[in-house]
């Protein structure tokens, strides 16, 4: 693996690996860096996971000896732990000057040497998937990258349309057999750089639910 691939981060999407992650980082008690507006106060705050049992989508993080949250409640929190070296934001719940509320994050971004397995087909794949819909409709896409906790997929601008965040979708058929069968969750979805595709297509991401 190169340096560059080392560093480069990937998106977490997957309920159950973003519980995982934050529950464990709430039993080390780790340290965790926070901030909010960087560029405007250079202020940073120091804190760690006070108590989060996984199934919560709250957390509450306390101070670290010397730090304040001095946050402004309708403005998003960031957050960099060096356990996996995530980062991530969200929105605030309830703020005090020691203790602070936030909602959990739908997505972690962490180190892609630490996530979980992913194999990488990159956007000449040739592994595809028939997906089929509530409506027994089906669609014939290619595969992007699969992981233990979920896939993505590549797709044009019409197919686009068909998918929404928390459409659920059954894999029929397969070229690779680690998807067939699975229920699956659309958790992100955005359009592909066009320095890396000449033509505009859309890249799905998936969360297996079984």
């Amino acid at each position: 693996m190169s340096e560059d691939q080392k560093n480069e981060k990937i998106d977490i999407a997957n309920t159950q690996m973003i519980r995982k992650i934050l529950k464990d980082i709430s039993k080390t008690k780790s340290v965790i860096k926070i901030w909010q507006s960087y560029d405007e106060t250079h202020y940073f705050a120091e804190g760690f996971i006070y108590q989060y049992n996984g199934m919560q989508d709250r957390l509450e993080i306390r101070a670290q000896k010397g730090h304040l949250f001095n946050f402004d409640k309708k403005k998003e929190l960031f957050f960099h732990s060096p356990y996996k070296q995530m980062i991530f934001k969200t929105k605030i719940d309830r703020v005090e000057d020691k203790e602070v509320w936030i909602y959990r994050p739908s997505i972690l971004k962490i180190d892609n040497s630490r996530a979980s397995e992913r194999k990488n087909f990159g956007l000449q794949s040739y592994h595809t998937a028939i997906l089929v819909f509530d409506s027994q409709d089906e669609m014939k896409v290619n595969i992007l990258d699969i992981s233990e906790g979920g896939m993505a997929i590549l797709i044009n601008k019409s197919q686009y349309e068909a998918f929404h965040m928390k459409l659920k979708v059954i894999v029929k058929e397969s070229s690779v057999d680690q998807c067939v069968g699975k229920i699956c969750i659309v958790r992100n979805k955005a359009p592909v750089d066009k320095v890396l595709t000449s033509q505009l297509v859309y890249r799905v991401g998936f969360e297996f639910l079984n």
